[in-house]
């Protein structure tokens, strides 16, 4: 445990996933949240990112503060118009309902509105992560020891990995020999590697071009999770990656809220396990079947009425949840 009772609670890298998350636990007075990111700033990469419906609505759920920063990054509506190609070219395929319309924004605007300040004492740059092993003797409370390339050690109560699919937590839950490490582009089919503690999936997509990685893993080399990218990258089809970042923070946020003793740890991310596994799963598969739709690689063609209803209600399970 940490100095005045506080649990450690360490966050690797982590653009928007990280930085919600980090705002939602500083809320708790029994948690100290700090992070350590690689990179020589804290930012996020790349232009538009679209938070809907069930973003939003965890958003909101992790707080006012926190739920304004889309409006104050200057985010808009989606209009969610697509149309089609072929015979039946410049035809509207479909356009969501009004309240199923999300939000968009930049996303370095976006990371740049969430709450601030944050404790500059809480967040680490120019910290890249080279080991993560068990601290000796404490086993029963999982306190793990993190080792950076400046030769700096540092000890947390969990570690939540933000890291992405190239992170270095992937490599303590799954271990170092892992076959899910070393996968390749070798053949264009599915694969899944089952392991102790541990599953990874990748799908080659687009004719070999794109990878989708999936991962879940349970370990008992203390409290290690991920979220965000790092657990349950996925193609950007349905614009869902975002959200199911935030519904991470929110899921996170309402377990460690009730987590007081670093015993409780070993339970709170089973139920976060449990929680996010099958509904960002469902998700992944359903952005890869509507990458197939919306490249002409599946049943409906190019025929504007069979893409319609084979679409619509493919985003209703994702902005629907409660």
């Amino acid at each position: 445990m940490a100095s005045e009772g506080k649990l450690r609670i360490v966050m690797i890298d982590g653009g928007l996933a990280g930085a919600t998350l980090m705002n939602a636990l500083l809320k708790h007075s029994h948690l100290s949240p700090e992070m350590f990111k690689s990179a020589p700033e804290f930012s996020e990469r790349g232009a538009a990112v679209g938070i809907a419906q069930n973003g939003q609505a965890a958003l909101d759920e992790l707080g006012p503060e926190i739920a304004g920063s889309l409006d104050r990054a200057g985010a808009v509506v989606m209009t969610s118009k697509s149309d089609s190609d072929g015979p039946q070219a410049g035809e509207l395929v479909f356009n969501l309902p009004g309240e199923q319309r999300g939000k968009v924004a930049h996303r370095k605007e976006l990371l740049d509105k969430l709450p601030a300040p944050r404790p500059k004492s809480h967040m680490h740059s120019n910290k890249r992560v080279t080991n993560i092993e068990p601290v000796s003797g404490n086993s029963a409370y999982g306190s793990l020891k993190i080792h950076f390339q400046d030769g700096s050690v540092h000890e947390a109560d969990a570690v939540i990995g933000a890291d992405g699919v190239h992170g270095y937590v992937h490599t303590h839950i799954l271990g170092p020999s892992h076959p899910a490490l070393k996968s390749k582009f070798s053949d264009q089919r599915q694969y899944g590697w089952i392991g102790s503690g541990g599953f990874f999936m990748h799908d080659v997509l687009d004719g070999g071009k794109t990878l989708q990685c999936v991962t879940c893993a349970q370990t008992d080399e203390g409290h290690a999770v991920v979220m965000g990218d790092a657990a349950h990258a996925m193609t950007p089809w349905q614009g869902s990656g975002a959200g199911q970042a935030i519904e991470d923070a929110l899921v996170l946020d309402v377990l460690l809220r009730e987590v007081k003793d670093a015993r409780q740890l070993d339970t709170a991310f089973k139920a976060y396990d449990q929680v996010r596994h099958p509904r960002t799963q469902r998700i992944i598969t359903s952005n890869y079947e509507v990458g197939m739709v919306l490249c002409d690689r599946a049943a409906a063609g190019l025929e504007v009425e069979k893409i319609s209803t084979d679409l619509l209600p493919r985003w209703i399970f994702i902005h629907s949840q409660d």
